[in-house]
């Protein structure tokens, strides 16, 4: 983040040089030259409340579902400098101006290299989703149209890797599971930084997210 200008993040879950409130305040009231980067509602506001307060800095947005933005939403992103949008799809519906940046890829940390095995897993060949456990993701999706695969080959597993969002949905997916006779091949697989591995012991990564702009992971 730091080859070009100097980068920090505000908040929690990313393992990143932070900032702390202080410097954050420094920046945007002190300095010239300031960025703030959102990418949620609820930082477009603390943004918009910094601004009011006298803060200088401009203000950037991605936006990452592929879904037409609520009109508060659109609202909010007008406010901004500058809206980033993720794919050809999304930047022609946007109802406002935007540049189109797709996400990239550490290609130092997303390394082929040999096939890993995972300890507590005892299939060979596995095929991983990763996103959060709820319906847009399509997990059930994925695993209805596995099991008759994996009704057959007992080798092969499923490895839902992510945060469960919605409780009701990861119990049916276990449900179909047992239905098909295959939760011993169903893997759930908490959230975790370290997806690398995970990664490297997949035979076939899918995505079959119902909606999705650009997935993260």
């Amino acid at each position: 983040m730091n080859r070009y200008a100097e980068a920090r993040v505000f908040g929690y879950g990313i393992d990143c040089q932070k900032i702390s409130f202080r410097g954050l305040l420094r920046c945007v009231y002190a300095e010239k030259g300031t960025i703030i980067h959102a990418h949620r509602n609820n930082e477009i506001l603390f943004a918009l409340l910094l601004r009011f307060l006298g803060a200088r800095f401009r203000l950037f947005f991605t936006r990452h579902s592929d879904t037409l933005p609520a009109g508060f939403t659109i609202w909010l992103m007008k406010k901004a400098d500058q809206v980033i949008s993720l794919n050809p799809v999304m930047a022609e519906s946007l109802p406002v101006s935007n540049i189109m940046i797709p996400h990239g890829v550490d290609t130092e940390i997303f390394t082929a290299g040999e096939k890993t095995m995972l300890q507590g897993i005892k299939q060979k060949s596995l095929v991983s989703v990763v996103g959060r456990i709820r319906p847009s993701k399509g997990q059930l999706v994925a695993l209805n149209a596995l099991a008759p695969l994996l009704s057959v080959k007992r080798d092969w597993g499923l490895m839902l890797i992510g945060k469960v969002d919605d409780n009701s949905y990861a119990a049916g997916i276990r449900e179909a599971a047992n239905k098909n006779g295959i939760e011993d091949q169903v893997h759930f697989i908490p959230e975790t930084s370290g997806i690398v591995k995970y990664y490297k012991a997949s035979s076939v990564v899918i995505i079959p997210s119902i909606s999705e702009g650009f997935s993260l992971v």
